[in-house]
């Protein structure tokens, strides 16, 4: 009846909801459209991005043949002597064309690591070195590979409950640590703020 389709309607707003929720939540998609208009420049001082990209390696010279998984296998081997037994992250891999690749470190001693490896399966450079491709590609898409936040189906199971008129499905452990989490964040958010306002006192 008119009840059921009612509630099928608010199951399929949510399921919509939910992932513009948790991208949301990674912080990118107010970070681009608050510096949508000003071009890669701004968006590069937004997050604190040098226009050298230090921290990024250009792999060139790469024949057509050459697949990701290539370099993922090239990383699996070498990237636990730049930083992988340090516990850094591995470098994400940015295709610019056929013929270049991009290897975005976490940071610029593992990238220069990375560059002084002896070894003679691909060819690396920096990217201030570059092609002209490379250099012009997304400011966005240099950011170093960071650890996913977690995240919590709290929210979501609340919604959907209330929706369907299933109290069952609300996990209220779940809901009472993201609780405590968001307050222990809010008075981290609160001390910095007062810690700044003292300091310009």
């Amino acid at each position: 009846g008119l009840q059921q389709l009612t509630r099928v309607a608010v199951v399929a707003a949510a399921a919509k909801a939910v992932p513009s929720a948790v991208a949301a939540a990674g912080g990118v998609t107010a970070l681009v459209a608050s510096a949508a208009d000003e071009g890669d420049g701004a968006l590069a001082a937004h997050v604190g991005l040098p226009h050298a990209a230090a921290h990024v390696i250009e792999a060139h010279g790469l024949g057509v043949d050459t697949k990701t998984s290539h370099l993922e296998e090239f990383l699996d081997q070498h990237w636990p002597a730049c930083g992988g037994d340090a516990g850094k992250l591995a470098p994400l891999i940015r295709w610019v064309d056929d013929n270049h690749a991009l290897f975005v470190c976490p940071d610029v001693a593992s990238a220069e690591a990375l560059l002084e490896l002896k070894q003679r399966r691909l060819s690396l450079r920096p990217h201030a070195q570059a092609s002209a491709q490379s250099r012009a590609h997304p400011v966005i898409e240099l950011l170093p590979p960071r650890d996913r936040p977690k995240t919590s189906t709290a929210v979501a199971r609340r919604f959907l409950s209330h929706a369907l008129g299933m109290p069952g499905l609300r996990d209220k452990s779940a809901e009472q640590q993201l609780a405590q989490l968001r307050q222990v964040k809010k008075d981290e958010r609160r001390e910095k703020d007062r810690a700044r306002a003292e300091a310009w006192d």
